[in-house]
């Protein structure tokens, strides 16, 4: 049909599959078939996704989400383990830098105190012995949180006596 203004003429909806023809200002004709401005079948299936295709990106994205918590869990619970080492490294060092600054050749036996770091407290056990080697001892110093059954960090150093000096 022809627009009587303008004299042209417009596919309808559907894209030429029909003979139906709409005017150019895109308002059908009285009487007209109006089953032309209908969507055709083949263009519902490919205006979207499926609900299983929904589903499926869901269950991909939460797969994703929870290996990504879980991996951010054990970062978290891996730096407290360290910063936990780090602090009984450090005590267990000024236990021996106290150590070897009382005396050069430390005598034999154990000692345990509770030595403040911060807002922590540790128990510290610190053990002199002697080794195969007669001018040789081992200090064996053990830092733990006052509740734990384990140590946190075992230090072990040797204090060697020095040749000439008379130390007991």
């Amino acid at each position: 049909m022809r627009n009587a203004v303008r004299g042209t003429e417009t596919p309808c909806l559907c894209r030429g599959r029909c003979s139906f023809r709409r005017p150019a200002n895109n308002a059908p004709e009285v009487g007209a078939d109006h089953s032309a401005f209908r969507i055709p079948p083949s263009a519902l299936k490919q205006a979207g996704f499926t609900l299983v295709e929904v589903m499926v990106a869901l269950v991909i994205f939460g797969v994703v989400a929870a290996s990504v918590l879980k991996t951010m869990q054990d970062s978290v619970r891996q730096q407290a383990a360290m910063e936990e080492r780090l602090a009984a490294n450090l005590v267990a060092q000024q236990v021996l830098a106290e150590v070897r600054l009382r005396n050069p050749w430390p005598p034999l036996g154990e000692k345990s105190e509770r030595v403040p770091l911060g807002e922590r407290e540790w128990q510290v056990t610190a053990r002199v012995e002697n080794t195969r080697e007669e001018r040789m001892r081992h200090i064996t110093i053990q830092v733990a949180r006052p509740d734990a059954e384990h140590p946190t960090l075992t230090l072990d150093a040797w204090a060697a006596k020095e040749e000439g000096r008379n130390h007991e």
